[in-house]
């Protein structure tokens, strides 16, 4: 072993050693083949290592076409029933297909050989599963909820860009609404029955002889008329629509008419026009 190991770790390209038996060395040292001279032949060698029997498979040898001793075992096991039951030697065919290929996964990446080019049958020990052959099914469920994750971003990047234009749209029509009441005079407001809150379109505001948003909107008109025509039509059902008038509590010189609409609904809808100029009356 003292001069092979130094050989072997210096073989020329392209070379491939067979390993056969070593059980003892020139010196007369002995050896067990499969746990201590095998293993110092793979360390030494700078090529794969084939061997002749499947023991000899998984010690760092690439493998072959081995010999598998637990088949012929089998096989000559047979034989000896045969002979113990009458039959002649001679009579019993010779057995064959104790010969296997087995490789070794780990010798066959070490050497870079591709396990495609194996012959048909081959068995390969100590393979190493894929990431997908391990982990597939986490895989597979991570991506599909990548995906659908995926699918909910979209969907809301979706709609924030309709509400964006919604938004835009909204913006736009308060704008011509605005600019359709100031032309016209003609203010409106809203009057939530269930929070008793008033909201107020600028051009009421400027109905009332007030700076729009300069203070908070009242209940304005004649609020018993309108409780009145609230109450009668509760009871007769359906949606109202009621003439009230209302006069600007901080600038007393002008008449204003009040058209109120509802529709069932905990809120109603005003529009105020001015209809005339006058003192109002004492």
């Amino acid at each position: 072993m003292s001069t092979l190991l130094p050989q072997l770790q210096h073989a020329p390209d392209h070379t491939i050693i067979l390993y056969g038996s070593i059980s003892q060395d020139t010196t007369g040292k002995r050896f067990i083949p499969a746990t201590q001279s095998l293993p110092m032949v793979v360390g030494a060698a700078n090529a794969p290592i084939f061997v002749l029997g499947d023991v000899l498979v998984g010690q760092g040898s690439v493998g072959g076409y081995v010999s598998s001793y637990a088949t012929q075992g089998r096989l000559a096991a047979g034989d000896a029933m045969k002979i113990l039951g009458g039959e002649k030697p001679q009579n019993i065919p010779i057995a064959s297909g104790a010969n296997t290929y087995l490789f070794d996964w780990r010798a066959l990446k070490r050497w870079d050989l591709k396990e495609r080019n194996l012959p048909v049958g081959s068995i390969v020990l100590n393979r190493q599963p894929t990431l997908m052959e391990q982990y597939g099914r986490y895989v597979s469920i991570g991506l599909l909820l990548l995906f659908a994750q995926l699918i909910l971003i979209l969907d809301l990047l979706r709609q924030r860009a309709k509400e964006r234009l919604i938004r835009r749209h909204l913006r736009e029509s308060e704008a011509l609404l605005r600019e359709a009441q100031s032309i016209a005079q003609c203010g409106s407001w809203v009057w939530k029955l269930t929070e008793n809150k008033t909201y107020w379109s600028d051009e009421m505001y400027c109905i009332m002889g007030l700076v729009p948003q300069s203070v908070t909107p009242t209940n304005g008109p004649d609020i018993s008329g309108l409780r009145s025509v609230l109450y009668r039509q509760n009871d007769a059902g359906g949606g109202y629509q009621a003439a009230l008038s209302c006069r600007a509590p901080y600038r007393a010189t002008r008449w204003r008419r009040t058209n109120c609409f509802g529709d069932r609904t905990p809120q109603i809808r005003l529009t105020t026009k001015t209809c005339f100029h006058g003192r109002y009356p004492a």
